[in-house]
This record gives structure tokens, sequence and C-alpha cells, in this order.
């Protein structure tokens, strides 16, 4: 018997069928009933009966539960090929915000801000009536301005951060005993080796202009020992007027107003294992030996500091860390081998 089974039409042709030149579909209804209950039957018998999935199969019973450890390790690996490119990409770019991140601080250094208190949250400061053994040197006796000494803004940086001034650093502070009278900005005096300030705790010395605004990276821990070398800002050694600076951890460097003589932006590079940077002011007795005589400094310094900011369009063009420009890289060639891929 020849049979034609029409499902955009729903008729069942019998061609064995035909009486007085008509087609009979008598036994139509009768057939669909039994493909449906056969079907049913199949179908409570096995969830899915058999999966193709790039050539494997697999075959889910009806009473078996779904267990995605097991059952997504059973994926066959040319897909797994395919799909894990497309993920690393994504995650790789995914990490992009967190590590280019570009970030803007103004922040006022106060002439109390002394540079080798920076992450000294060891230490309890005593008045500034009272005698400090073992910390910041000070006048035998009260001054008229008796300031106390402070810790010195820091801000979180990550290894490879560059950092600039945006705006060429302004203010004054006056380093003499007394109210009033001559006053620094800060570039300091402006005479390069004129101050050599010796090392505290875990913080080297300083060998550069007087009074001048310095700066400082640090781990997360305390430095309380071991200081690096003191790094030599004369005329002779890196003077002032250098474009890029490297320091070690721990090492004191020079700031100034965070531009050359020449009008360009100095960059400061953070180095390996920084997590903060420290923005303070170098002083001692005549500028000279063991860090103090901030009792008398009045005045401050005022500074806007780009952290991976371009200062010549600094809200447009930020400047990514070198490891985001790693990331990035990765996660474009990635997605580019993906779309290969599939």
């Amino acid at each position: 018997m020849n049979r034609v089974i029409s499902s955009r039409n729903n008729v069942c042709d019998y061609r064995n069928r035909v009486h007085g030149g008509q087609i009979s579909i008598c036994g139509c209804r009768q057939f669909l009933q039994q493909r449906q209950t056969s079907l049913r039957k199949k179908t409570n018998r096995f969830v899915i009966q058999q999966l193709s999935l790039s050539g494997r199969d697999f075959a889910y019973h009806r009473n078996r539960a779904f267990h995605p450890a097991e059952d997504c390790s059973m994926l066959p690996s040319s897909f797994a090929r395919r799909l894990a490119p497309t993920l690393l990409a994504l995650l790789c770019l995914a990490a992009l915000p967190s590590l280019a991140r570009a970030t803007v601080v103004a922040s006022t250094i106060k002439g109390s801000d002394s540079i080798w208190l920076a992450g000294r949250t060891d230490l309890l400061i005593p008045d500034a009536s009272q005698p400090w053994p073992g910390g910041m040197v000070r006048h035998a006796g009260p001054t008229p301005e008796e300031i106390k000494e402070t810790l010195p803004p820091g801000f979180a940086v990550t290894a490879g951060s560059v950092i600039r001034v945006l705006d060429p650093a302004s203010g004054g502070i006056s380093f003499f005993n007394g109210f009033g009278g001559t006053t620094y900005g800060p570039e300091g005096n402006g005479v390069p080796g004129s101050s050599s300030i010796s090392a505290f705790g875990g913080l080297s010395g300083y060998l550069g202009t007087q009074g001048a605004l310095v700066g400082v990276f640090l781990s997360d821990g305390v430095p309380v020992s071991n200081p690096p070398a003191t790094l030599d800002f004369t005329n002779a050694g890196l003077g002032i007027n250098f474009l890029t600076l490297a320091p070690e951890l721990q090492q004191v460097f020079y700031i100034g107003n965070g531009v050359t003589s020449g009008g360009v932006f100095q960059e400061f590079i953070a180095p390996a294992g920084a997590t903060r940077v420290f923005f303070g002011i170098s002083d001692s007795f005549n500028f000279n030996g063991a860090p103090g005589a901030f009792d008398d400094n009045d005045g401050a310094y005022q500074i806007r500091v780009g952290i991976n900011e371009d200062p010549g369009n600094p809200i447009t063009n930020p400047v990514p860390e070198p490891s985001g420009l790693l990331l990035l890289a990765a996660g474009m060639g990635l997605l580019w081998r993906s779309r290969r891929s599939i």
C-alpha cells in the first residue's frame, strides 16, 4: 500500500482506499491516534532519549536528577575549546576598569606634615610643648607657633602607577621661628644641595633644596627600619629638572612644583610593591642633620595630582597602567581567536 502523510494539510491519503472516485480518509484519525500514543509512551520513558552535541550522544533518564558538576564536565572538548577563549577575553576586559583607573587627588600639605612620619602609625606624637625623644627634633623652648607634627597625606597606588602634578604646586611655608617673614614655595629655596637631611626609621634621607615639597612610596607595612640610599638632587646628581623618576620604596624624592624649568610636567613611577604615595615637607635645623624643626612651620602647599592621568587632558585622556595595557591586549587577542573558532 502506498501511504502519504502531509503534515502541511494534515491529510492522510490512502491511495488503496478510493471509492467512487473519491479519496477516503477513514483510517487517518485512527492512524494519528496510534502515533500519538506511541510517542507519549516513549516520552514517559525518557525525558530526552538522545541529545546530539558535537557528535556525541547523551542519554538522560526520566528519574535521574541533573548534576551540574558531573553533566557539564561531559561537554565535548571541542565545545570547551571554543568557549574558553571567549570567557577569558571577557574576564580580561572586565578587569580593565580597576587596573587602568585614572585618579585625580587634591591635597593641602601643611608645614607640619613631616615626610618622615609617612606611614608611621606606630608613633604617638606628643604635644608640641613637650620634648619628643626618638622622634622629630624640636626646639629646646617654646616657639611662637607651637605647631605639633602631623602625619602627611597619602593616596593609594599600584606598582607602575604614573604620578604627575596636574597643575604646578603652589602655596608657601615659613620655616623660621615666628609668624610671617620669609616663605618658600614648593621648590624650596631653589638651591639644589643646600639641604642634607639624614634618614629616619625606614625612610631615606634627603639631599636637595631647602624646604621643598617631597614624596615617598610605601607598601602596606610600617617603615620602621632599613632605609634605602638617599637620592641626590644636586646639580651633579639628578638635579631638579628630571623628566621621569623611579624611586625605590621608602626613598624620599623631590617633587617641588612638579614642573621642569622648561614647563614640562614631571613623572614619578611607583615601584614594585608600592600601595601608597605620600606628600610631605622636608625640614631640619638649618635644613641639615636629623629631621625636625617642624614645630615652627606655618603655612601650606597645595597640590593637585593625577595618578595615571595626562596633565594635558586629564579628564578625557587617562593613561592606563602597564598591567592594564597587557590585559587589554590579551583580552582583544582572545576575543579575536574565539570569533575565528566559532
